[in-house]
């Protein structure tokens, strides 16, 4: 049997170097058989390198050429670049493979790789291209009673919602065993709002390779509301070809109920009283579900909700000693109520209404209590500024906005009805005792979509190694035998003077007894390991057979056993 391989022959030891004494490194190269295709991985090395541009990739029929370069890639903007490549003969890259370009099994590919620096580049630098050593792969079938490797989920964190935890279809088992076996395979979910509607995306990983699956899952579920066709919506999810390997599916169960209403902020109220003076006037009925347009306010509103906000001990923020500025703040923590996640503080880009990272943030404005005029407070985000009175001739009020995923309420002690940007309604009355550490507040979002939308939800697979299926009569009915007819020579030699005709998908353990058409035994063949084995067309005597038509049984160590016919042509 002939196995799939690798050499490594060095075309070049020096690292290429440019004009201006620019270098790159050589990259690394390694490559895995497959069934009718080769995977090919790199290492990121040349990257590093201020010269680098790019990456090519090349294929040969034998060592010493010519290679066609088949892929080309070149750093983008956010610098993202391939280091893998899965081979299987679309050399014009059109996603579309016919028997004609499909790499062939049992046929030996040899592939370098290079880094190089483009010329177009501004300011314009010298070409360099620095070549890898060469690998060479024969790609060949897998072993046909051979069972993938089970996977199982071994870790899950982050809010799951209502979509259901990934499964895993194999769509090859054994290019699957082969990519994939004791491999750790990773599911990310989360979700996004485009304003009008939710999309869920995904990202597939496996950490033995540099590359991701990334795509979206659209359930045509709007934040808008419906009122056309509201009501349940539910279906199953199906993404198949994972990083284009061509070996595994994901899918995901979903279930959410669309509502009739847009997506608003629908009360917020005091849960927890710790102080019971406490009548901080909470202004919620000028947010709504897109109080302020772009990413930054929409992309975060996940559905209908219940935000449970706490105070939490803080301390004394001393702006201006001199002028005897000292201002009391606390501490807050907020968490979504239905899943029980914490949410993340984020900061204030540029303006003190929008957060920046995170789900949340608190923004703050100071006035002077006895004459209301403005004052200067905005030191650290996400502290909420109680009202403060150091003398007799000297006391702050405050109001506070709090930005939660994309909704915006207020807590406008001071009843000033303002802050920097788009003001509120005022209440006509000031606030007089402020909250206090364990005071609660609830936020609750209603409409558009009912249900628990995904937030981080992140799934860890173990993905287990192969094991053994007894062969059947059945399964041995899948093998080929190629090429039938056998004429002088054919792709899968190397050799004019080499023979080799090809027994595929074969189990992994089996007896092949060839005869002639006068059942007289020719040879007698003991294959083990693998999906393929070859024949030399010599007889048990070592003499090359003679053109005719013959007879192959096939058989197991169970007794699962097949016959087939195949014809050779020696031309001699």
């Amino acid at each position: 049997m002939r196995h799939s391989h690798t050499v490594n022959i060095l075309l070049s030891t020096l690292t290429a170097t440019s004009l201006f004494g620019q270098t790159l490194p050589q990259p690394t190269l390694r490559a895995t058989a497959l069934e009718h295709a080769v995977l090919v991985l790199w290492d990121s090395t040349a990257q590093s390198s201020n010269a680098f541009t790019g990456y090519r990739l090349y294929r040969g029929r034998v060592i010493s050429g010519p290679y066609a370069m088949i892929r080309e890639w070149k750093r983008t903007i956010q610098g993202s670049i391939s280091n893998q490549f899965f081979d299987i003969g679309d050399d014009n890259g059109d996603g579309t493979v016919t028997l004609d370009e499909r790499l062939k099994n049992n046929v030996e590919y040899y592939y370098r790789v290079s880094a190089f620096s483009d010329s177009s580049y501004n300011p314009p630098r010298p070409f360099i291209e620095s070549v890898s050593q060469v690998v060479s792969a024969t790609p060949v079938p897998a072993a046909r009673d051979v069972m993938n490797g089970t996977i199982s989920l071994v870790e899950e964190s982050g809010a799951r919602g209502d979509i259901g935890v990934p499964r895993f279809e194999v769509t090859n088992v054994g290019n699957f065993d082969r990519l994939h076996a004791g491999h750790r395979l990773t599911v990310a979910v989360s979700t996004i709002s485009t304003g009008s509607s939710y999309l869920f995306p995904v990202t597939v990983s496996d950490g033995a390779y540099p590359g991701e699956s990334r795509f979206i899952m659209d359930f045509s579920l709007s934040s808008a509301g419906d009122s056309v066709s509201p009501g349940i919506r539910q279906g199953t999810f199906a993404k198949d070809n994972l990083f284009d390997f061509g070996s595994l599916a994901v899918m995901f169960n979903w279930r959410f109920e669309q509502l009739r209403n847009p997506i608003g902020l629908d009360s917020a109220y005091l849960a927890v009283r710790r102080n019971d003076s406490t009548d901080t006037p909470i202004i919620y009925r000028d947010t709504v579900v897109a109080p302020y347009v772009g990413v930054l306010s929409r992309m975060r509103t996940l559905g209908e909700m219940e935000y449970e906000i706490e105070f939490l001990p803080g301390g004394i923020d001393t702006v201006n000693l001199s002028s005897n500025r000292l201002f009391h703040y606390l501490n807050v923590g907020i968490r979504e109520r239905k899943t029980g996640r914490e949410l993340r503080p984020g900061g204030v880009p540029g303006s003190q209404e929008v957060p920046d990272i995170g789900q949340w943030t608190v923004s703050r404005w100071g006035f002077d209590a006895a004459t209301g005029a403005s004052i200067d407070t905005r030191r650290a985000v996400n502290r909420y500024y109680v009202a403060t009175t150091l003398d007799s001739a000297t006391s702050y009020i405050f109001s506070n906005a709090f930005y939660i995923e994309g909704t915006r309420f207020v807590c406008d002690y001071a009843d000033q009805g303002r802050g920097i940007g788009r003001p509120w309604p005022r209440v006509g009355r000031r606030g007089t005792r402020d909250f206090s550490v364990g005071d609660k507040i609830i936020v609750v979002v209603s409409g558009g979509v009912r249900g628990v939308l995904p937030f981080d939800a992140v799934y860890s697979f173990a993905v287990g190694q192969p094991s053994k299926n007894p062969g059947t009569s059945s399964m041995l009915n899948d093998i080929r035998i190629v090429p039938n007819p056998y004429i002088v020579r054919h792709e899968a030699q190397r050799f004019p003077s080499e023979r080799r005709l090809l027994f595929q998908y074969l189990p992994e353990e089996c007896t092949i007894r060839i005869y002639s058409l006068g059942l007289e035994l020719v040879r007698t063949l003991y294959h083990q390991g693998g999906g393929g084995e070859e024949w030399n067309l010599l007889n048990e005597k070592g003499s090359l057979v003679a053109s005719q038509l013959f007879i192959a049984h096939i058989e197991t160590p169970n007794g699962a056993a097949v016959t087939k016919k195949f014809a050779v042509i020696t031309g001699e």
